[in-house]
């Protein structure tokens, strides 16, 4: 509705500027006409409005009446203007014989249609720049729309493939995850039987010196004055029974510590180790000469002096 009443309205102006133009040259029996041009315009827009419920803009469906009436108006007075004024000198000497207080008025009020109608070419040359204006205008803006919305599309564009690359990036950080997962399993699996290992050789070497301990010979009994000599190996002995049982209390102790601590298995082996290392060098470093079993041996075989003692 609103576009109807603007194009009525629209068309209203322009008749209302074609009567100021022609009429009162028709009803002085000058003009006999309007362009046909514009009325056949006229005619069309009116058809337009009336068939179409939604007729185009007012600036597009008036366009082709606006200029039209504004060329008729203008070869008008280029044109045809001058004609009819020498027409009406000729009316006004030939009417010379009429009262002067008739024409006065005439002249005057033919003044004030002539002024009225260059104001209105005025302010319709204006109004022409004035669209030309807008139409430029709005074109630039069309334009520049048209660009923005190819950058939104790039940058559109742009935001899927980022999003794309997020999803494959988490996808893999979540496989990785996975497999961090499962070597931490089988890290704990492993240690947990290296743990298992460590305490059963620590049980076995706690079993194997306990055996070592009680299967050693007592040492308290003397030898027989007329036996023949035992062999180095059983005189070593009984050094190595002083030395051990203190090495192997030493180790018990030192075992039971480290298991009450629950340190890891890796460190009471290598101490283990530092430990028996040294203990067998003071089992080397202790064990006597053959020379100082010699001796040891004749001061046993030798009977004790008794005459001291008495």
């Amino acid at each position: 509705m609103a576009r109807h009443s603007d194009v009525l309205q629209a068309v209203e102006t322009r008749i209302s500027m074609l009567n100021m133009t022609y009429m009162k040259y028709i009803e002085s029996n000058l003009l006999c006409f309007i362009p046909g041009k514009v009325l056949d315009e006229m005619k069309h827009v009116l058809s337009l409005v009336e068939k179409d419920h939604t007729p185009p803009r007012t600036h597009q469906l008036l366009q082709e009446l606006r200029d039209l009436s504004s060329m008729a108006m203008e070869h008008f007075d280029e044109h045809i203007l001058p004609g009819i004024k020498e027409q009406l000198n000729r009316r006004e000497v030939l009417n010379c014989t009429a009262s002067t207080s008739s024409k006065v008025p005439r002249l005057f009020y033919n003044y004030s249609i002539t002024s009225e109608l260059h104001k209105v070419k005025k302010q319709s040359k204006t109004h022409k720049h004035h669209i030309t204006f807008l139409t430029q205008s709005t074109q630039k803006l069309w334009e520049k729309l048209k660009r923005q919305n190819v950058r939104l599309k790039a940058q559109a564009v742009k935001i899927r493939e980022q999003e794309r690359k997020i999803q494959e990036q988490t996808t893999k950080i979540q496989e990785q995850e996975g497999s961090l997962a499962d070597i931490k399993k089988h890290i704990d699996e492993w240690d947990q039987k290296y743990k298992d290992l460590t305490s059963d050789l620590i049980r076995a070497k706690d079993d194997i010196l306990s055996a070592m301990v009680h299967s050693r010979p007592s040492t308290s009994s003397p030898m027989p004055p007329n036996s023949p000599p035992k062999s180095y190996k059983s005189n070593i002995r009984p050094r190595m029974s002083h030395i051990l049982p203190r090495s192997c209390i030493s180790l018990q102790l030192d075992l039971e510590r480290k298991r009450k601590s629950n340190l890891l298995p890796e460190i009471p082996l290598k101490r283990l180790r530092e430990k028996e290392e040294t203990k067998v060098d003071e089992l080397t470093l202790k064990i006597p000469s053959f020379s100082d079993m010699q001796k040891e041996a004749k001061k046993d075989s030798d009977p004790p002096d008794t005459s001291t003692s008495r």
